[in-house]
């Protein structure tokens, strides 16, 4: 990480909280442009390189940088993952909306790591500043952060370990998991069951990634 400097972007409590959580500072982290690589595909996207360049994955904390999020006082974080080339330097060598940008706001962690041959990674969390959202998202603490998943639609306590399963083809082990766990199978994409009467708790979102059905 010799080519990395510190993220100042981040208000004094946001940072504690990552520091704490992740064990680590929010730093800037290099972009660079690599052909056939997807948006939204991290993990594997650093798979690929690491497989064809060298070095290795290190794991954390993308930032969100929307400006309408911070002026509502939302700072929202994803699990991320980006390359460590031979050197010690680091990369973001995924494309985002904003690819633009010349780095990524990251805070690597010193905890977690995402498993690709099991299928396993983390979900999203995020640290509201002010309170004026909080009473209309179930489950929000303002001045804490709290696990989320896609689209900010849930909420739960940093105590739960915070990992779920990806629903992908080729991990066949985590759809027969769900089905053990709730009861449900993934039937052309969209859930069937929920244990005998069509219902499942919201934690199998937390639990489980629908959106890689």
């Amino acid at each position: 990480m010799a080519n990395t400097k510190s993220y100042a972007g981040l208000p004094v409590n946001v940072a504690t909280a990552m520091a704490d959580f992740a064990g680590n500072s929010c730093v800037k982290v290099k972009k660079i442009t690599v052909a056939g690589y997807k948006p939204l595909n991290c993990h594997f996207n650093v798979a690929k390189h690491v497989e064809a360049n060298g070095g290795k994955a290190v794991n954390g904390w993308l930032l969100t940088r929307s400006a309408k999020f911070f002026e509502q006082g939302v700072w929202h974080f994803s699990f991320h993952s980006i390359w460590e080339d031979e050197n010690g330097d680091w990369f973001d060598v995924t494309p985002d909306h904003h690819n633009q940008r010349e780095f990524s706001a990251f805070v690597p962690d010193a905890c977690r790591t995402v498993d690709i041959v099991a299928g396993t990674s983390f979900n999203d969390c995020v640290y509201f500043t002010r309170d004026s959202l909080v009473p209309y998202v179930k489950g929000a603490s303002v001045e804490k952060l709290v696990w989320t998943y896609s689209g900010l639609q849930g909420f739960e306590p940093i105590t739960r370990d915070g990992a779920y399963k990806w629903l992908r083809p080729e991990y066949p082990d985590n759809y027969a998991q769900l089905k053990r766990d709730y009861g449900v199978e993934i039937v052309n994409g969209v859930w069937v069951g929920g244990n005998g009467c069509g219902e499942v708790p919201v934690t199998i979102s937390f639990d489980y990634s629908f959106s890689m059905a």
